[in-house]
């Protein structure tokens, strides 16, 4: 898995790059970009997606019509053609989103 964080607290340029790409691919459309902050639509299947830092905090956050879902300290991803993968550092919490299937679960381990 890849760093989502740069060294500065900020999004590193290839999670960015990447993540934009993906959104592009799956048609979804990136609603607001900035160093700190990443949101996506999928208006099709309802769903916005966001990645950002709020007061030290390194969050992800999932919407949709009837659920929302957080997780903190978010520090790795993963990127396949047509799914996402965002883990917590220490790999207590992971989130896997298929686009396609519209399909998202969220997994917890202790450590």
């Amino acid at each position: 898995m890849e760093e989502i964080w740069n060294e500065d607290g900020g999004l590193s340029e290839d999670f960015a790059t990447s993540f934009g790409k993906w959104v592009a691919r799956n048609s979804g459309d990136l609603d607001e970009v900035t160093d700190s902050k990443i949101v996506c639509e999928f208006d099709d299947i309802g769903v916005t997606l966001g990645v950002y830092e709020e007061t030290g905090r390194k969050e992800f956050r999932l919407r949709t019509l009837r659920e929302e879902i957080d997780l903190r300290m978010v520090t790795k991803y993963k990127l396949g053609s047509e799914r996402l993968v965002l883990q917590t550092g220490r790999g207590s919490r992971r989130f896997v989103f298929d686009v396609p299937e519209e399909e998202w679960t969220v997994k917890k381990r202790s450590v």
